[in-house]
This record gives structure tokens, C-alpha cells and sequence, in this order.
């Protein structure tokens, strides 16, 4: 059950933050890293604290030690006061470069990511409603953003970070429309297909929330752009659909330095199986989806946690995305389903199998079927190819394994 697998995700997390608060002198408060020689180093930063503010106000309930929740507690209490010293100081007439009240002035990832630590927060609305004010200036004429406050040109991954925080708000994001339309039109001289899923999933989620309908954007329209582009990944991938060999960075300039901004193309994917799927979650349940979710699962559970999905050392931006994407998922009801079920329904989601092939792959099927154990060994090759033929070696036999397992227990119970 998907629900299973989210709760032990969940559960990991919360250890992974109860080992680090252990092991922190409070006197350095949070850095970026999440493993031991990260949580002994004296290294800290606006990702890490902005981080770890956001997870313990959601999993401190959780950490079972009393002790080293009241630690975790202060160390957030902290964080959250540095991070406003930092806001603060941005607004002197001179800034250092190299300081962290410059990041908060310039850098939009960094500025995102401390207004979601600071928002809602009764003792802070005073920083916050500095933040949002920066971006907010920050997109000045444009129909998005850039990197960085002072940025002439507009990137689409810029814009969904943004858009993705200021979605969390109440307040209705304005003149999202024309964000939205510009992030379409962008996208089709994007190559690169997870910056297209995640432009795709950034736009889906605005719908869904604002229920928005305009000229070219609409739910529907959406998910069938989104459904398109998981195909062409599951298609074209060789060896490992939807989770590639290693992470995305996203280089941008600030004037001053070179940066990056990380996207994991493993949660781009689930977040966009997720929002494919019905209340029953289907697609996290069949393939592709749950190898994905399964592979997640067993990187957490390693302990002391240290490394990510792509063998980097996990970092508390890492952290943050994964507690983002599984969120919604968290209280969600799902309705039940059999795997034989979920397998099959994926199956024909993502083939983009044409009239002509359905025909000629259920004939094959019933002559496979008709035909007992005999035919078994003598079809199953031809079948096979067939269908790597239209998905891809991958795909192809993970779909093969399950009819073949529903065939070979069809045949069994025939002879017995």
C-alpha cells in the first residue's frame, strides 16, 4: 500500500532529524548537510536553517526523546532568529557579498526557501513580509522570475520555484494567468524533459488550487501534457525510467559568483505520478511509480543516513524536497486496488498503444492464453518483442513479468 510506504518514509525522516539534533552543538546551528560529518562540522547556512525550521515544526510531535526534542526545538527557536537578523541586515545601505544577508537580499532560491521557514510564524510577520516583498519586487514587469532580484532575463525554473512557494499562500498569486501562459510558451524551447515535468506539475498545481481556465491552459489539458511527457521519459529512458543517473543542477550567476539550484528528477517523477493519479493512487502503486517510491524508501532507511538516491551526501534542501513531495500524501485517503490491477491500468496509460496494436496484442494475449503451457515458451519471446517494440526494453518487461505471472497461475489452476 502506498500509504504504508509514506508512513515509513515519514518515520526515517524523523529519525534522520532526531540523529542530527543528537549529534549538533546548538552553538552552530544547522548547515547543509544531514549526515555525521555534517552535523559535526560548524558550517551553516540559510538552506539548512530554512530547512530544518519548516521539518521540526512538522515532525517535532514525532521525535519520541523528550530531550532531544526540546534540543531540536531550540535549535529551530535559533535558527529562526538568525534567519531574521539576516533580513534585517539586508536592508542596510551596504551589504557584504559574501554574507548571508546578501543571499537574502538577491538570491531567489535562498529568499524562497527562508520566507517558507518564516511565514505563519506569530513572532515573525514583519521578516516574512520583507521576503515576499522581494520577490514580489523582484518580478517587476516580467510574467516571471530570474535567479536573482536584480535579474534582466526570466528562467522557468526561477518562476516555478516561486510560483510553488507563493502557492502555499492565502492570498492569490497576481496575475498568475499571464505566469502561467509565459511559463507555457517557454517551455516548447526547453529540451530538457524534467524541467519540462516540472514546469508541467508547477502549472498543474495552480490549477487544481485556483481552478483556473484560460485561453490555453485548463486541467485537462494539462494532464494530458503531462501524461504525454512521462511517456516520452518512460519510452526513451534504457536502463532506469524517470530516475536518471544523477541529479540536475541548475547553474545561474549573481553578479558576483557562480550558483546552483538542484532539482531531483526521482520526486519530479513521483510528484508527477501523483498528480496523474485518482484517490486510488494507481501510479504509485504499479510500475513506475513504486520501484520509485521503494527506492526512496530504502535510501532513508539507511543508518546514519548519508547519502541521497544519487549517492550525493544528503543535504537538508534534499530533506525538504522529499517531505514537499510526499505532503500531500501524507492524510490522503486512498482507495484500494490489486497490483494485477494498478500493473495493467499503467500499462495502458502509458503505451500510447494505437487502435490497430490494441487489436493485435489482445489476440496475441487470447492465443497465449488458448494455447496452455505449450504455447507458453514458444510465444512469449514474440510477445515480448512485441511490446518492447512499443515501450521500450524496460517497460516492456515489466509489464510482460505481470501478465505472465496472471497467465501462468490462469493455466495452472486449468490443469489442476
Amino acid at each position: 500500500m502506498v500509504h504504508e510506504s509514506v508512513a515509513k518514509v515519514k518515520n526515517e525522516l524523523v529519525r534522520a532529524l532526531t540523529d542530527y539534533a543528537t549529534t549538533r552543538n546548538e552553538d552552530y546551528l544547522v548547515g547543509q548537510f544531514m549526515d555525521r560529518a555534517g552535523a559535526e562540522h560548524s558550517q551553516r547556512g540559510v538552506y539548512g536553517m530554512s530547512a530544518w525550521s519548516i521539518l521540526i515544526g512538522e515532525f517535532a510531535e514525532f521525535i519520541s526523546n523528550e530531550d532531544i526534542k526540546e534540543k531540536a526545538l531550540r535549535l529551530r527557536t535559533n535558527c529562526v532568529k538568525t534567519l531574521q537578523q539576516w533580513v534585517q541586515d539586508g536592508d542596510k545601505d551596504s551589504v557584504n557579498r559574501d554574507s548571508e544577508a546578501y543571499e537574502l537580499k538577491y538570491v531567489i532560491p535562498k529568499i524562497c526557501v527562508a520566507y517558507q521557514a518564516l511565514r505563519g510564524l506569530n513572532s515573525v510577520p514583519q521578516e516574512a513580509s520583507v521576503l515576499k516583498d522581494r520577490l514580489l519586487k523582484a518580478r517587476g514587469i516580467h510574467s516571471g522570475w530570474g535567479f536573482t532580484t536584480d535579474a534582466q532575463e526570466i528562467h522557468p525554473i526561477s518562476t516555478c520555484i516561486v510560483v510553488r512557494t507563493l502557492l502555499e499562500d492565502q492570498a492569490r498569486i497576481c496575475n498568475i494567468k499571464d505566469i502561467l501562459e509565459d511559463l507555457e510558451a517557454r517551455a516548447k524551447d526547453i529540451p530538457d524533459a524534467y524541467f519540462l515535468l516540472y514546469i508541467t506539475t508547477t502549472i498543474l498545481l495552480c490549477c487544481q488550487k485556483y481552478d483556473l481556465v484560460s485561453n490555453n491552459i485548463t486541467l485537462a489539458s494539462q494532464r494530458a501534457i503531462l501524461r504525454e511527457r512521462l511517456q516520452f521519459l518512460l519510452h526513451s529512458s534504457a536502463e532506469a525510467p524517470l530516475h536518471p543517473t544523477c541529479p540536475i543542477n541548475v547553474d545561474f550567476y549573481d553578479s558576483y559568483r557562480t550558483r546552483y539550484y538542484r532539482l531531483q528528477p526521482d520526486l519530479i517523477s513521483l510528484e508527477s505520478l501523483y498528480l496523474m493519479s485518482g484517490p486510488d493512487l494507481v501510479y504509485l502503486k504499479a510500475y513506475p511509480g513504486k520501484p520509485l517510491l521503494d527506492k526512496l524508501l530504502a535510501v532513508l532507511e539507511a543508518h546514519p543516513l548519508a547519502e541521497d538516491t544519487y549517492k550525493s551526501r544528503m543535504s537538508f534542501s534534499t530533506c525538504l524536497e522529499i517531505h514537499h513531495c510526499l505532503a500531500r500524501l501524507y492524510n490522503a485517503q486512498e482507495l484500494k486496488i490489486s497490483s494485477f490491477r494498478a500493473n495493467l491500468y499503467c500499462f495502458w496509460s502509458f503505451a500510447g498503444i494505437s487502435a490497430n496494436m490494441a487489436i493485435m496484442l489482445i489476440a496475441s494475449l487470447l492465443l497465449l492464453v488458448c494455447g496452455g503451457s505449450y504455447f507458453v515458451h514458444g510465444i512469449s519471446h514474440t510477445i515480448l518483442n512485441f511490446l518492447s517494440t512499443m515501450l521500450g526494453t524496460v517497460v516492456a518487461t515489466e509489464c510482460f513479468d505481470v501478465l505472465r505471472r496472471a497467465l501462468t497461475f490462469k493455466n495452472k489452476a486449468r490443469f489442476s
